[in-house]
């Protein structure tokens, strides 16, 4: 993967189910740009908001794995993904410690502008996340 990863999109951004923990969740249109092609399923297979009464105060994603896509990215892993406060709307989400395999090095920080849920009873039924890379 030449350069950084300027953009990711996520259209449809289905949970379930909302109680407890999530074991699954399913991304089902994942673009990346300018990556060519495109993601189709995204699986993050450990899931963890917290607390969900009201507002989004925290969500923790363990395990984030993206599978197989011919010949650019074949594994995705966000270790900890902390979203901090979720009044209004999110204008900021930092991941810390995002890696790319099989890109050579690691990115560090990875900065979400624009985070946008709704709506936020029951499921969430979109989710658009706009994603800038910083090495």
């Amino acid at each position: 993967m030449c350069g950084q990863l300027d953009t990711v999109t996520i259209w449809r951004f289905r949970v379930a189910p909302m109680y407890g923990q999530l074991d699954t969740v399913t991304i089902w249109r994942f673009r990346v740009e300018p990556m060519c092609g495109q993601l189709d399923t995204v699986t993050i297979w450990r899931f963890r908001v917290e607390p969900m009464c009201g507002q989004l105060d925290t969500v923790t994603i363990w395990r984030f794995r993206v599978e197989p896509m011919c010949g650019q990215l074949d594994t995705v892993t966000i270790w900890r993904f902390r979203v901090e406060p979720m009044y209004g709307q999110l204008d900021s989400v930092t991941i810390w410690r995002f890696r790319v395999e099989p890109m050579c090095g690691q990115l560090d920080t990875v900065t979400i502008w624009r985070f946008r849920i709704e709506p936020m009873y029951g499921h969430l039924d979109t989710v658009t996340i706009i994603m800038e890379v910083q090495s």
